[in-house]
């Protein structure tokens, strides 16, 4: 192939190897092509495997050859791993506030359904009482107490799953590579929601159904 250098001078170049393609750049970009070239006379930069067992002195041998050869122009130099790094610094932070808002809201979660839940077995303390001695089971009581909280939080979730698709569609979009939002992922969030709102409100609703109704028609 011929190849021109930033002069403009034409020179002619033997392809030694191909590589698969990799990102040098954010993943907003799509791959572009990359080559390279070994100029005779016109060295300026240079991609190195190095131990980083002895980096220090490594460096020192390295930039004791460069003087040797390019004394005119300035070592400088830099790590491939950080300069990828520096290339998704913004998605990695992203994931990390993401993740911590998300545990936090779903601890809040967690918390206004203990309370609610409390709330609710407090009033019908007595309803409950009934109930058992009119020979209820625990598990029919935890099933009464529950349903209303189910049926709220699949209704919660009509009104978010279209609105996290989205947005979260258009937030793959700025990427050149994407994943593609599939069913499965809406019915495993699905899943883990019910999960953990049953779990939450399971062991308030549990705790007063094992609970003596003697205790809570004591006074009637």
């Amino acid at each position: 192939m011929m190849w021109d250098d930033d002069s403009g001078e034409t020179h002619r170049a033997t392809i030694v190897g191909v590589t698969r393609d990799f990102h040098f750049t954010s993943f907003h970009q799509a791959i572009k092509p990359f080559g390279f070239i070994l100029e005779v006379d016109n060295g300026s930069t240079f991609f190195l495997r190095i131990n980083s067992t002895h980096l220090r002195g490594t460096l020192a041998e390295v930039e004791k050859a460069w003087r040797k050869h390019s004394p005119d122009k300035p070592f400088d130099y830099s790590f491939q791993d950080e300069q990828m790094a520096s290339l998704h610094f913004s998605e990695e932070r992203f994931q990390g506030l993401f993740t911590a808002f998300t545990v936090l809201a779903i601890a809040i979660s967690c918390l206004g359904l203990f309370g609610l839940m409390t709330a609710v077995t407090e009033a019908k303390t007595k309803e409950i009482g009934i109930r058992k001695v009119l020979g209820s089971s625990v598990a029919g009581v935890v099933g009464l107490l529950t349903k209303e909280f189910m049926k709220l939080i699949a209704m919660a979730l009509v009104v978010a799953m279209p609105l996290a698709y989205f947005v979260t569609d258009k937030w793959l979009q700025q990427f050149a590579y994407r994943i593609d939002l599939t069913w499965s992922i809406f019915v495993l969030t699905t899943v883990l929601t019910f999960t953990i709102a049953f779990l939450t409100v399971c062991l308030q609703s549990t705790k007063a159904a094992l609970a003596n109704p003697v205790n809570s028609l004591r006074s009637e």
